[in-house]
């Protein structure tokens, strides 16, 4: 029974500190993976290596912003889903265009040693198949270990 109580008075305290009006937790994942990130990757259906600049904007429940890759910008979009496979686990979905073509992103991150999102995920031309998808990692410009 008393740890019923301290669990409970646990919740109440710092339950609170996260109540807000955002029911699905959007809204603050959008927050925090808002930043500029060093993107490094690998081209669709080529081995060639890609690296440029994603620049991530909030906007509420939303993501906009743009990726600058081989002197090219791209503006982009996205939003915050739960894939079908795993309703507890929350992926990014970006799409932009490029040289005339659509792309789509799905990405997965995590925080590293700064609390700072490290963002992973394959990138797929919409409207089109591939076995071999571009691959992308993002790193956060903030992101920096100190002692």
């Amino acid at each position: 029974m008393r740890i019923l109580c301290l669990s409970s008075c646990f919740l109440m305290v710092f339950g609170s500190a996260f109540a807000h009006d955002d029911d699905d937790g959007h809204e603050f994942l959008a927050g925090f993976l808002e930043g500029e990130y060093t993107l490094v990757g690998k081209a669709i259906d080529s081995d060639n290596a890609v690296i440029g600049t994603v620049v991530l904007e909030q906007h509420r429940k939303e993501i906009k912003g743009h990726r600058l890759i081989g002197g090219e910008l791209a503006e982009l979009s996205g939003t915050i889903v739960h894939p079908k496979c795993c309703e507890s686990t929350h992926s990014l979905v970006l799409i932009f265009t490029s040289a005339g073509r659509t792309f789509e992103g799905h990405y997965l991150w995590s925080s590293d040693l700064d609390n700072y999102a490290r963002i992973s995920g394959f990138v797929y031309e919409l409207g089109s198949r591939t076995n071999s998808p571009g691959m992308e990692v993002l790193f956060n410009h903030d992101s920096k270990i100190t002692d």
